[in-house]
Order: C-alpha cells, then sequence, then structure tokens
C-alpha cells in the first residue's frame, strides 16, 4: 500500500503439518521509524522438540532457540540479542537404578556457570545427594555439597559444604525400645560444637553435653528406687569444673540417710534399734 509517496507493506504467512507449524509476520513502514520488523515463530514436535522464535526491528534481531532430544533427556537453549549478552542453557539428565543424574552448564557471554547433581537412592532410607558447581568467580570457582541419609538402627545425616564457608555435620539418631540416643557434631571453618544426648526408656538416666569453641557443658541425673531404698545422683559440669551430687535413703531397719554435695558438704545418717552412727 502507497500513501503520500511512502510505501507500507504486511506479509504474514502461517502453515501447519501434523507435526510442525508456525508462522511469519513482516512489516516495512516508516511510520514511527520502523523501517522493517519481523516476527516468526516455528515449533517441530518430532523426535526432537524445536521451537524457533525471531524478533527483529530494523537491524536488531533477536532470536530464541530451544531443542530437547526425548532420547537422550537433554535440551538447549540459546538466546541472542543485541541489548544483552549471548545466552545459553545447556541441560541433561540420565536415570539408571537407584540413581539420578542432572548436567546444566548456562553462559552468559563469556561467563560460564556449570552444575553437576546426582541423587544415589538404593531405598527411601539409604539416600545420598551430591552437588559440584563451578563458577567464574575466584572465590567461588568450584562448590561442592553432599547430603546424605541413611536410616538403620541408627539414623545417620550427614551434610557438608565447602564454600563460601566450609561447614560440615554429622548427626546420628536412634529410637529404640530400651534408649533415646544423638549426637550433633559440625565444623563451621576452624570452630568445633558438638552436642549429645542419651535417655535411657527402662530407667532414669538422662546425660547431656555440649561443646562449644572454649566452653563445655553437660548435665547428668540417675535415680534408682528399691523396695526399700531410694537413691538419686546428679552431675554438672561447666568447662573443667564438674559438680557431683547424691541423695539416698532406707526406709527399713537399718535406716539409712545421707546426702552428698562435691567434696565439702556431706551427711551419713544410719541406726537401727541398737545403735546410732553418724
Amino acid at each position: 500500500m502507497e500513501c503520500g509517496g511512502e510505501r507500507h507493506t504486511l506479509e504474514g504467512k502461517v502453515y501447519m503439518t501434523a507435526t510442525t507449524g508456525g508462522f511469519s509476520l513482516n512489516i516495512e513502514t516508516p511510520f514511527e521509524n520502523i523501517e522493517k520488523a519481523v516476527l516468526a515463530a516455528n515449533v517441530d514436535m518430532g523426535d526432537k522438540i524445536k521451537v524457533q522464535a525471531t524478533a527483529s526491528l530494523s537491524d536488531n534481531e533477536n532470536t530464541f532457540n530451544f531443542e530437547y532430544d526425548r532420547m537422550n533427556n537433554s535440551f538447549l537453549a540459546v538466546a541472542t540479542s543485541p541489548y544483552f549478552a549471548t545466552t545459553t542453557l545447556n541441560a541433561s539428565y540420565t536415570r539408571t537404578q537407584g540413581n539420578l543424574q542432572f548436567n546444566m552448564s548456562f553462559m552468559n557471554g563469556q561467563d560460564t556457570f556449570s552444575g553437576h547433581f546426582t541423587i544415589s537412592s538404593m531405598d527411601r532410607n539409604n539416600i545420598t545427594i551430591k552437588t559440584e558447581i563451578a563458577t567464574p568467580i575466584p572465590e567461588l570457582d568450584r562448590i561442592n555439597f553432599l547430603l546424605k541419609y541413611i536410616k538403620k538402627e541408627y539414623t545417620n545425616i550427614v551434610v557438608s559444604l565447602d564454600k563460601p564457608v566450609f561447614f560440615r555435620a554429622n548427626a546420628k539418631f536412634s529410637n529404640l525400645n530400651r534408649e533415646v540416643k544423638g549426637n550433633l557434631n559440625m565444623n563451621l571453618e576452624d570452630q568445633y560444637i558438638e552436642a549429645d544426648f542419651e535417655v535411657p526408656l527402662t530407667r532414669f538416666a538422662p546425660r547431656a553435653t555440649l561443646t562449644l569453641p572454649g566452653h563445655k557443658y553437660g548435665v547428668a541425673a540417675n535415680y534408682e528406687s528399691g523396695l526399700y531404698s531410694h537413691k538419686a545422683s546428679a552431675d554438672l559440669f561447666l568447662n573443667d569444673v564438674a559438680h557431683r551430687g547424691n541423695f539416698n535413703i532406707r526406709t527399713k531397719a537399718p535406716y539409712e540417710l545421707g546426702f552428698r554435695l562435691d567434696d565439702w558438704s556431706r551427711f551419713h545418717l544410719r541406726t537401727d534399734s541398737s545403735f546410732l552412727l553418724m
């Protein structure tokens, strides 16, 4: 179409087959300095799924290409534009019995980020996840992450990370008919932290400790009861100092009563119908 000596062109096309389809739209006009604009897209749903899209204005062309290979479980995506650096995303995964691996790389201009992910699962009680990530950042050139979960008589969980800070934690728990136990130790850079506890289910004797950088704390208790006697004790740990106390009583001859607190306070009384000892 011509109007006032200016030419305007509009051209469109659409096609479709059993597995493919697409359209294109071309515009040429001096209106708003558009000059030439193109919008096009194509889709192929064959053995490989392909998507191609183009949008251009004047001499600025933007493209997007996507390809998925169903046989090899991989895909590639590439985007180009004068407004940003060429961006490429490439990923693939493989699955075998008990293992799943996933690889991915991302490129933006000259910078490349990549990752390798592995999930190993023999069963729901034995799972390991490993991650390796590479980046163009010098401080984070390679990052390794590990998560492991094992459940047998004890449940064991391991978590580790080497960057941006070094961290490793190991947790172990048990929940048996006779006791409940737990242990957690962590390394954070050059600092070590540990927590430990034990709770028997057949008697009263809980115990717990906590180790921090430069400090250690702990507590323990015990209680025993017979037909005519009762005994109780407790321990308290503050760094290298331990405080201990106990108490006992007997309610049938010979009668007995006693307590002790560390080494500086103690009392003991035992008696029957014939003598008194103190």
